[in-house]
């Protein structure tokens, strides 16, 4: 996480991360990431201060890269804290774990990309595995603006629809519960059930070229110094983080049995307090969620109804609105 936040703050503003900054980029995202695998509750302090920090940033005219020229400088602020400094390191952050989670269980995988770091061929095979077996986003969520015949049954418009992405990079795969970079030799992403990004089509990731790059770099100069052992779990949701032991390379020290032992003991029963913390906090987020119902306050003061789909005519009668970027 350390390092994709020093990442994004280089790539906005051209100039190095500084620790404090880091630092606050790191607590809104473990924060946030936390809140999602409902570990933890919102901390909208860290948010905020965040939120400062950038627009800090922004008034003093730091920011070297594209931003909407119709935004205000809050909004720009907003903005890169959304599409960055949130989405962005949280999702380079877990893309890096899961990789390195899995190398450390497959350590024949593993010795192979240190021994190759120039094997940039053989890495991006070991990168698409990652994502297809772990994508880094569980399901999407959309409403149908039309009538859709699904299997004889007709889905009425204002349906919602969720899709399950790890469902899918696991169908019409030959053995899709192994981890295998060599499938990819013969298998070409575009031809198969396999969107790590998105849809290309429909607003696939815009950080998609750059992920891979910095998946490799990291990669390539963690396997350099250290060796990966793991006995922890390795599930897409990766409540755990991913916890990895990282022993010198030089040091060519033997398999740490007992250290794995502990590891595996503890993410065990880690699995029982989460799993209590999950149910108890995700029940008070859902009663939260309904109480303030957030979803049709929004579509009330548009005057819509969400179970209504829009027609060109109706979007373009719709008077133009600023979207509020502040809820997570």
């Amino acid at each position: 996480m350390a390092m994709a936040a020093e990442f994004f703050h280089e790539l906005v503003f051209r100039s190095p991360c500084p620790p404090g900054a880091r630092d606050v980029i790191m607590a809104n995202t473990d924060d946030l990431l936390g809140c999602l695998k409902f570990s933890n509750l919102r901390r909208l302090d860290r948010r905020a201060a965040l939120t400062s920090y950038l627009l800090d940033q922004v008034r003093m005219g730091a920011v070297a890269c594209d931003v909407p020229p119709s935004f205000d400088d809050e909004h720009r602020a907003l903005y890169l804290q959304s599409n960055f400094f949130t989405t962005g390191v949280a999702q380079l952050a877990e893309g890096v774990a899961h990789l390195l989670l899995a190398l450390a269980h497959h350590p024949g995988v593993q010795e192979r990309m240190a021994a190759e770091p120039g094997d940039t061929a053989f890495y991006d095979r070991a990168i698409n595995e990652s994502l297809r077996m772990y994508p880094l986003f569980g399901i999407s969520q959309r409403i149908t603006t039309g009538p859709i015949d699904v299997g004889g049954e007709t889905l009425p418009a204002g349906s919602v629809l969720f899709f399950d992405y790890e469902a899918y990079h696991r169908s019409g795969f030959a053995d899709p519960e192994r981890f295998d970079p060599d499938r990819w030799l013969t298998l070409c992403p575009r031809d198969v059930t396999f969107i790590p990004f998105g849809v290309p089509g429909n607003r696939p990731c815009p950080a998609r070229g750059l992920s891979m790059v910095f998946l490799r770099a990291v990669t390539a100069e963690v396997l350099q110094r250290f060796v990966l052992y793991s006995s922890a779990g390795h599930t897409r949701s990766m409540p755990n983080r991913a916890p990895c032991l990282l022993l010198p390379r030089a040091a060519a020290a033997p398999r740490p049995k007992a250290a794995l032992a502990a590891m595996r003991v503890r993410d065990d029963w880690e699995n029982v307090a989460r799993s209590l913390t999950q149910l108890v906090l995700g029940s008070i987020i859902v009663a939260d969620a309904r109480r303030r119902k957030l979803c049709q306050r929004h579509h009330a003061s548009t005057g819509r109804d969400p179970h209504v789909p829009r027609t060109p005519e109706s979007r373009s009668s719709q008077p133009k609105r600023r979207t509020d970027t502040r809820h997570d």
